[in-house]
């Protein structure tokens, strides 16, 4: 807990005596502080995706094509669409989805589903301008199993890393990138995109890539969904293949399900059915990776906030806005009580 954290260090500094064994409060205290004080605790609400996306403007993915463009022409890699790739993990269920079937229009009628709850296995796609997909890389939650190998009729190539939650990290990507280094091609420098998560941002991964002619390039973010080619052409109709190939083994299989150690042998028989090089040549066309093209997004598409293009006199105006934040702090001293609580619990916390 956080607050089990901060206090020996914020008591031993204060001096001060406590009734905590060996310092630390207990789970049981922090949760009656919190009844105690919930008057001024406040429920800290997640900034919707959507939220963030309608931050994305034309301006800044222009601006992005722009200096991608550059930056190929600076590498010599503009003309060369083997060398420029794109990553990324996506989860499989281990169940199908639901269906539409054919029935009676007058009435809902319930149709046995056959899941495998919420198992969910997560695996590195990489593909590049060409139409080329490179082997996948799974990333399973451990222990790492004995009594048999996970990769088992998965593609030649295929490679696996184990991680506490069955998540990418940092020390993940580090093997992943040099998975992507031996099946690359032997043609460098190579482009790799990637969106902006945190374990694809690691000084130390991106220095290991630059040495071995692996070039990271950072996508927007919270652009991926227009400007990832996997996202936009790839992941779609390979996720409709899996629920039938998972449909299938549940009817073959009655009281049987997917699991870690057939999951590689079942996602190769769902890649042979789905994999056609066009589809991710246009994938990468629809994404204006390549040919590098930024008019495939418009600003229909991307829905930016209006907050200061208003033309109404009473929209605030970032200026506006700076010049309101001296009266605010001047009032701080005048805030209610309850406000200066919450304001200590957040410090505290």
């Amino acid at each position: 807990m956080r607050v089990s954290r901060l206090c020996p260090e914020y008591y031993k500094k204060e001096n001060r005596k406590t009734p905590f064994k060996d310092g630390r409060p207990s789970e049981q205290w922090y949760n009656g502080f919190k009844n105690r004080n919930s008057h001024i605790i406040d429920t800290r609400s997640e900034t919707p995706l959507e939220l963030k996306r309608s931050k994305v403007t034309k301006e800044v993915t222009d601006r992005w094509y722009s200096n991608f463009r550059d930056f190929l022409v600076r590498i010599n890699c503009l003309d060369k669409a083997n060398r420029i790739w794109n990553a990324d993990e996506t989860g499989f269920n281990m169940g199908s989805n639901k269906t539409r079937v054919i029935g009676p229009a007058s009435r809902s009628v319930p149709v046995p589903h056959i899941t495998a709850g919420k198992q969910r296995l997560t695996v590195m796609f990489c593909g590049n301008a060409s139409g080329q997909l490179m082997p996948p890389f799974f990333v399973y939650p451990e222990p790492v199993p004995r009594s048999y190998n996970p990769l088992n009729g998965a593609c030649d190539g295929s490679a696996i890393a184990y991680t506490k939650k069955g998540w990418m990290d940092a020390q993940t990507f580090a093997k992943f990138i040099e998975h992507f280094d031996k099946f690359a091609g032997t043609e460098r420098p190579v482009v790799l995109t990637l969106d902006s998560v945190s374990s694809h941002v690691d000084h130390s991964v991106f220095m290991m890539a630059k040495s071995k002619g692996i070039e990271l390039y950072r996508l927007v973010p919270n652009a991926t969904h227009l400007m990832q080619p996997l996202d936009k052409g790839v992941f779609g109709p390979l996720k409709n293949k899996w629920h039938l190939v998972a449909r299938k083994y549940s009817r073959d299989n009655p009281g049987r399900t997917i699991g870690k150690e057939n999951f590689a042998e079942k996602l190769n028989e769902t890649c042979l059915q789905f994999y056609k090089p066009l589809t991710i040549v246009n994938a990468f066309k629809a994404a204006g990776i390549y040919p590098v093209d930024s008019s495939v997004i418009t600003p229909e598409i991307l829905k930016p906030g209006k907050t200061f293009s208003s033309d109404d006199s009473s929209v605030a105006t970032p200026s506006e806005l700076d010049s309101n934040i001296q009266p605010i702090m001047a009032q701080q001293d005048t805030m209610p009580e309850t406000t200066q609580a919450r304001g200590a619990l957040k410090v505290f916390e």
